[in-house]
């Protein structure tokens, strides 16, 4: 997509029922075709339901319906999250009048969560906040990622808090999700997979129930299956985090260049920002304090 295209420029500057408008202008397909797209993903959506949203009469609001909204996405060949950012915040109602400015919902940023979350019976967004995050990263000789390890410092908000979910998006929608491989400092629980929209959800049960305001760290590796060579990689955080350590080890391949980067939300422009030295031993390091919601990372290139 042009970045001054009519479309581009819609998706950047809203509304949504001008931005979807223009998408299913520029697909081709009618209304009855997209809703087939849809069932086939395992979405049930009305034709009333989608001219309303054309039409602004109504908006998405429902976990159900953004959910849809994000299979719209990917029918309508759209970057991901392009149309859901352009909702905003739903009405205050329910869990959602106590949303915290500065953090992004988990739906927001992992559009199928929701559903994932229910599965898992996942805690509230909330109870346990990550203070710390350390990944590091090993490429294999393909360049693509064979093992992501990661440290979390999380503290407790509720009492009895014992298990964490994490989230990993898949951005190869032909490529198997991670397994979740060694546990520290805590152990394996359930995985969920919604290969559809290339989200994996994981759950580490803690080594011990922690109250209101106690500490604990815990350690877990992914493992990838091949795939195609990686360009980068970044964390999205919902909540402000005290500190974020980003190191990707490249082995005998280190990429000819490497800079930071940053993203505000889900379908915000991706911002680079300092270039990042790629050490003798192919090895790179990026440290952040303070970092706010959104999503921090590395972008390299290979030649």
């Amino acid at each position: 997509m042009e970045l001054n295209s009519p479309l581009a420029r819609v998706l950047r500057d809203g509304p949504f029922e001008a931005a979807l408008s223009a998408a299913v202008d520029r697909s081709g397909l009618t209304l009855d075709r997209i809703r087939e797209h849809l069932a086939s993903r395992g979405v049930r959506i009305s034709r009333a339901t989608l001219v309303y949203w054309r039409q602004g009469r109504s908006r998405p609001e429902r976990e159900a319906s953004l959910e849809a909204v994000a299979a719209l996405e990917q029918v309508l060949e759209l970057p991901r999250a392009s149309l859901l950012v352009l909702l905003g915040p739903r009405r205050p109602r329910g869990r959602w009048a106590g949303h915290t400015p500065g953090t992004l919902p988990h739906a927001t940023v992992w559009p199928p969560a929701t559903r994932i979350m229910q599965r898992l019976a996942a805690p509230a967004e909330g109870d346990l906040l990550v203070r710390s995050v350390h990944d590091v990263l090993t490429l294999g000789p393909e360049r693509c990622e064979r093992v992501l390890r990661v440290r979390k410092v999380v503290e407790s908000a509720v009492d009895r808090a014992f298990r964490l979910i994490s989230y990993y998006q898949i951005d190869d929608p032909d490529r198997d999700a991670p397994r979740l491989g060694r546990v520290w400092y805590g152990r394996a629980g359930r995985t969920e997979v919604a290969r559809q929209y290339g989200l994996m959800a994981a759950e580490v049960l803690l080594d011990q129930p922690l109250g209101r305001g106690d500490r604990t760290m815990v350690e877990y590796e992914l493992c990838f299956p091949p795939g195609r060579p990686l360009l980068f990689y970044q964390r999205w955080f919902t909540r402000p985090t005290a500190e974020y350590v980003l190191v990707v080890d490249f082995g005998a391949q280190p990429p000819a260049r490497c800079h930071r980067i940053t993203q505000r939300s889900p379908g915000a422009p991706e911002r680079a920002e300092s270039e990042v030295w790629v050490g003798g031993g192919g090895v790179v390091q990026s440290i952040a304090t303070d970092v706010p919601s959104g999503a921090v990372g590395l972008r390299w290139q290979w030649d």
